[in-house]
């Protein structure tokens, strides 16, 4: 029988793969409007602000202790890449916030 600290292990790797799925790797993106259109197509619909424009959309974030309604054009750099990688090593957010300068 697996113990139970293994067992754990197995869920959380499946349920990393499963949410990373949605998105390609930072570098695989032609830009960051690109990116930021991705994380809101992968938003669920109650977490969304409207808007038309890409400038006017927006979705629902934690941020200070308080749930608030963020444009993705101020989403920072950390919020982008927490929304792209669920719960990403210090390497991987190291590596992702490279790859994220380099998009225009």
């Amino acid at each position: 029988m697996e113990s139970l600290q293994t067992i754990e292990e197995m869920l959380t790797e499946r349920l990393n793969e499963s949410l990373s799925s949605k998105f390609k790797p930072i570098s695989e993106y032609k830009d960051k409007k690109s990116l930021l259109n991705e994380i809101y197509k992968n938003t669920h619909k109650d977490y969304k602000g409207g808007g038309r424009k890409f400038e006017e959309k927006s979705i629902l974030l934690g941020r200070s202790g308080k749930t608030t309604m963020v444009y993705l054009t101020e989403l920072t750099d950390d919020e982008i890449i927490n929304k792209v990688y669920f719960q990403p090593s210090k390497e991987e957010h190291a590596t992702a916030l490279e790859q994220l300068k380099k998009l225009k």
